[in-house]
């Protein structure tokens, strides 16, 4: 049974910092040279993929598909269970390996890195809709 508030915060929160990444008006990676823009953008990205993960763990939780042993098998069960196409938990794994190198190799993040997670950032968008028509809020 899917919990529809918890999913509901989750969805919200993913929006809410899709919507901030997209107030800091990043055009271009030379942007990202100015280093509260590369900050701002570098955090919210964290966040976003964060959030990601526990949506993805939410309808594993909900469907009982199991449990990941790792963040980056997420995507690959909800494919799995056919609730994503592959080509979609592909394409999401790898904005989540990102996520790896936010968060333990942050000083390897170059501007360019990281205007190519911005820029992909969709994909996360149409992951929403997928599971916003599945649990039908």
């Amino acid at each position: 049974m899917y919990d529809v508030q918890r999913i509901g915060k989750i969805i919200a929160d993913l929006q809410r910092y899709m919507n901030d990444a997209r107030s800091y008006k990043i055009e271009k990676v030379s942007d990202l040279e100015d280093k509260r823009n590369y900050y701002a953008l570098s955090m919210v990205i964290f966040a976003i993929l964060n959030r990601l993960l526990d949506l993805g763990n939410e309808i594993i939780s909900a469907e009982e598909l199991g449990a990941p042993e790792a963040y980056d098998r997420t995507m690959s069960i909800l494919a799995k269970a056919n609730v994503i196409n592959n080509e979609k938990a592909d394409s999401l794994n790898k904005l989540i390996a990102r996520r790896n190198v936010l968060a333990h190799f942050y000083e390897d993040i170059t501007e360019k890195d990281l205007f190519a997670v911005f820029k992909e950032l969709y994909q996360i968008e149409d992951f929403i809709k997928t599971i916003k028509k599945r649990v039908k809020i």
